[in-house]
């Protein structure tokens, strides 16, 4: 039975930090495991970003020849700038029992809550690092494009229409600050021809399907986020220095609201990797647990998530009869150089 616990509280632990996050965080639409290409372990991983050419005259004396601008597709080294830990212990006996009585384990119980309050953090410094990316000019306040009930959805086809014009005609998303997301749901109850509500499926990693509500405009998938994650820039609390304690983020000092926040679907991408590094457990629960029943049990986690989990030790807690989790979460957005020109946001200073 010992083995058998310690197999299930890594399992059910791995699904959490693995599942929690993506549900929970709005912008887990930009997770794309086509773009990202993992190692097993390691900080830095593999993008690719594919360039377009433009056509030059044919010379039929020299025949084809190179002229700098036939599109490109390159692989190129992407460290993801947050590095974030969280740790926990649950003490032996309570998982032992949530075992024996069929109950859910209290390590992936508080694991969900974690990652739940994760989601936030992920949230808000994906919204911050895109907007940093965002061009000077493609910036506007809510004074320049309007937010009220009255005028949002011109607003919507004004911010179509530019997309458009820097030569992207595909599907947007659109990230809404909550308050103004509630003048959409007021135009839509006064017009309802102008937008529908769907389901949106996507597979953020393999083998992991979630859905998402959102309206579609057009072009434009207008997707609701807490007003909470909508900071033009965001501060992470470190967790251990004076005043920093409680971990998390906050806004950044200056910072504005993001009321809009437009991202053409290949303009931007989100990587988010867990790396347990140690699952400690009590010396009484390794009786039995040799190491081939660890790979053979636990060894196809990475591989089924495409590397996005990695395990890389259980060990012997030497310090309390508790299983304890250390985890640490590596993550961040980035966006595509010659993309950034199709990004757009509506902004509102906050007082």
């Amino acid at each position: 039975m010992a083995n058998i616990t310690v197999i299930e509280a890594a399992k059910a632990y791995s699904s959490q930090v693995v599942r929690e996050p993506l549900i929970n965080s709005i912008f887990s639409l930009l997770v794309n495991p086509d773009v990202f290409k993992y190692e097993k372990f390691g900080k830095e991983t593999m993008v690719r970003e594919v360039k377009g050419g433009t056509a030059s005259n044919y010379d039929k004396n020299a025949g084809f020849t190179a002229n700098g601008t036939g599109g490109s597709a390159e692989w190129k080294p992407f460290v993801a700038p947050y590095d974030r830990e969280m740790t926990f212990a649950v003490d032996a006996m309570d998982e032992y029992n949530a075992v024996r009585e069929g109950f859910e384990l209290s390590g992936a119980a508080i694991a969900k809550q974690n990652m739940r309050n994760m989601a936030g953090e992920i949230d808000a410094t994906t919204a911050a690092a895109i907007f940093a990316n965002i061009p000077a000019e493609n910036v506007y306040t809510s004074a320049d494009l309007k937010l009220d009930k009255d005028n949002i959805f011109q607003t919507l086809t004004d911010l179509e229409a530019k997309v458009f014009n820097k030569g992207y005609a595909g599907d947007s998303y659109v990230f809404v600050r909550s308050t103004d997301y509630s003048a959409i749901t007021a135009a839509l109850l006064a017009n309802n021809a102008l937008a529908n509500q769907e389901v949106l499926k996507f597979s953020p990693i393999k083998g992991l399907e979630l859905e998402t509500r959102v309206v579609k405009y057009n072009n434009l998938i207008i997707v609701r986020v807490p007003d909470t994650r909508m900071f033009t820039a965001v501060t992470l609390l470190d967790g251990k220095s004076e005043g920093q304690e409680a971990g998390g983020y906050v806004k950044a000092e200056g910072a504005s609201y993001i009321d809009m926040l437009v991202v053409p679907a290949p303009a931007a991408a989100l990587s988010v990797r867990h790396f347990v590094a140690n699952l400690l457990v009590p010396m009484a629960y390794t009786e039995g647990l040799t190491a081939g029943v660890v790979e053979t049990e636990l060894g196809g986690v990475n591989n089924l998530t495409d590397n996005t989990v990695a395990f890389s030790n259980i060990g012997i807690n030497q310090k309390a009869d508790a299983f304890e989790y250390q985890t640490r979460m590596i993550y961040g957005a980035m966006t595509f150089e010659s993309w950034k020109n199709t990004l757009f946001a509506v902004t509102t200073a906050i007082a």
